[in-house]
């Protein structure tokens, strides 16, 4: 045998635990010779064994460990590994057979214990499984450590005095430290012991006096069981250079609004909210939690003095100023909202929901040019979001660039084929684009597919009875869905001045009249409404109150390309 070939031998002896190495200093007599070979096989087999375990291929490796066993069948490292297959298969009685071979073979080897008692663990015999760590803690030095695991297994076990002394064990050896603490606090209030709890809280704040955050620990404890006294004591004495400073702020605060001493809770959130240390996220929960509560004009004056105090700690964070921009929204400030908004989407443009709130505020103000700017911008980021092709495209029928008005929104429309209500709002704008372009079968066709959804738009009801009655067209249509408006609608000029406009194309001229001056009684009378009275009156032959009325909607907005034409010549024009 080589010397190569030698120390192979002695490496795999040593790997498997061997304790006779052979080598050839003398012949060896006939069968020393076949042990030998026994062995060679086994470690070969054990090799490739461990190469399959490696590879996660635990039915390849599973043979050729028994294998090894077969020639070997006293190598308790043999029988651990046939014990850790079992176990990762979950096959527990073949792993606790195995497992327990091992230890019985040699007891020097913390692993073999672990082994056994992870099997215990899995079929929750708890008691056996504390004896297996009771025995390797006391029988190999190294394995002080796992003091924690038994603490763990008599948890399991419910046996929480053995934990607890576990633990105290665990701290004679290491010292008194959190992990320790804070697991023997869980369980003395498991055991409904507060004053151990507290006990154990207070040492550990004594033992680390400048660490805030088992003060935070021993405050919450104290919190939770309504000792607010005892938790105010320690946390007001927590110096402001510690870290922990705004945490304990955080906790004062909570605990003096439920004291009811309102002042004392607001004086402490505001250093919460004036530090920049504290994360964001924890200061955006509160003031959500405030927002929730509007309308209310102290939450709202508190409210915007916190906004105000964390734009100033976190000026470069996004969702600083989307906060803000939704606590402005929700008291009705909505130019405000939009400029928080827009600073929002300057640090990161990436928000959906902001530029949705932008987009709709906008609509809502009725800024046309900060509506068709602001979505075609999102429409950059978000290309395949209909909501944006709708605001986009209605931003351009209200500025009369109807062909590719129609063009967007026909393909937002197909974009939002699953959403039932914005293929209808898609729709409405499209019938309105399509009249203008005089492409009234389409435009017809959209306000039907509208209505086909929501019978009920009254929008969509008003708009095609009224360009139907331009275009003297289906009036009889046009006539019962503006009397359905007006029956609906008794009050709404809009609607009103719709349907009489549809019975003056009738030529149902006294009936017009009639609906046109409920119209003005109804509320701030426009330009269009006001013509169409005078139409009317000059139809009826009362000329001279028809010029007066045509002079006043002249004055407003709403009056069509021929009053002046009318005024001067004293004659209808449409």
């Amino acid at each position: 045998m080589t010397t190569q070939k030698r120390l192979s031998v002695f490496i795999l002896a040593a790997m498997f635990g061997l304790t006779t190495i052979v080598t050839l200093a003398q012949k060896p007599k006939k069968g020393e010779l076949n042990d030998e070979r026994k062995k060679i096989a086994s470690e070969k087999n054990f090799i490739e064994g461990q190469k399959y375990f490696i590879l996660e291929d635990y039915t390849k490796a599973l043979g050729y460990f028994m294998h090894a066993l077969e020639t070997n069948p006293d190598n308790p490292t043999i029988h651990y590994k046939i014990g850790e297959i079992y176990l990762k298969n979950e096959e527990y009685e073949k792993a606790e057979e195995y497992a327990v071979r091992a230890l019985q073979l040699s007891k020097e080897n913390k692993y073999y214990f672990l082994l056994v008692g992870q099997v215990y663990n899995k079929q929750s015999r708890y008691t056996e499984a504390a004896e297996i760590y009771e025995e390797m803690i006391n029988t190999i030095d190294s394995s002080r450590e796992y003091l924690f695991d038994l603490a763990s297994i008599y948890l399991y076990g419910n046996q929480l005095d053995k934990a607890i002394a576990t633990y105290n064990r665990a701290e004679k050896s290491f010292g008194k430290l959190p992990e320790i603490t804070y697991a023997k606090q869980k369980v003395y209030l498991k055991q409904n012991n507060l004053e151990k709890a507290v006990q154990e809280g207070k040492e550990l704040v004594e033992s680390y006096p400048g660490e805030g955050s088992y003060v935070i620990n021993l405050a919450q404890i104290l919190i939770s069981n309504n000792k607010y006294d005892e938790a105010i004591k320690y946390l007001e004495a927590m110096d402001e250079d510690n870290p922990s400073y705004s945490n304990s702020r955080l906790l004062l605060s909570d605990i003096y609004r439920k004291n009811g001493e309102s002042e004392k809770s607001r004086n402490n959130l505001k250093i919460v909210f004036e530090n920049a240390e504290l994360n964001i996220e924890t200061k955006i929960q509160l003031l959500a939690g405030f927002i929730s509560q509007l309308p209310d004009k102290d939450v709202e004056e508190f409210t915007a003095e916190l906004a105000e105090k964390l734009e100033k700690s976190h000026p470069d964070e996004a969702n600083t100023y989307i906060i803000y921009g939704d606590f402005l929204l929700k008291t009705g400030k909505k130019k405000e909202a939009i400029k928080k908004y827009l600073k929002a989407l300057e640090l990161d443009n990436s928000n959906f929901n902001v530029w949705l709130n932008i987009l709709q505020i906008e609509w809502e103000l009725n800024n046309i040019d900060g509506l068709l700017a602001h979505s075609e911008a999102a429409l950059e980021i978000f290309p395949n979001q209909a909501i944006i092709y709708f605001y986009n495209g209605t931003s351009k029928v209200v500025k009369k660039d109807y062909e590719q008005a129609a063009e967007i929104l026909e393909y937002g429309k197909r974009l939002a084929k699953k959403d039932n209500n914005l293929t209808g709002a898609f729709n409405g704008q499209l019938g309105e684009a399509y009249s203008a372009l005089k492409e009234y079968e389409k435009s017809d066709a959209a306000f039907e597919a509208a209505l086909e959804h929501d019978p009920n738009n009254y929008i969509i009801l008003n708009n095609y009875s009224y360009y139907l009655a331009l275009r003297k067209e289906k009036l009889d249509l046009a006539k019962k869905m503006s009397l359905r408006l007006v029956k609906e609608n008794p009050d709404n000029a809009t609607f009103l001045d719709t349907h009489a406009w549809v019975l003056y194309m009738l030529k149902e001229y006294k009936d017009a009249r009639k609906y046109l001056e409920r119209a003005l009684k109804s509320g701030e009378p426009n330009g269009t409404i006001i013509e169409h009275y005078g139409d009317v009156l000059f139809r009826l032959g009362e000329k001279d109150m028809a010029i007066e009325q045509w002079e006043k909607a002249k004055k407003l907005d709403g009056n069509s390309e021929f009053i002046d034409k009318k005024i001067a010549d004293r004659k209808l024009y449409e």
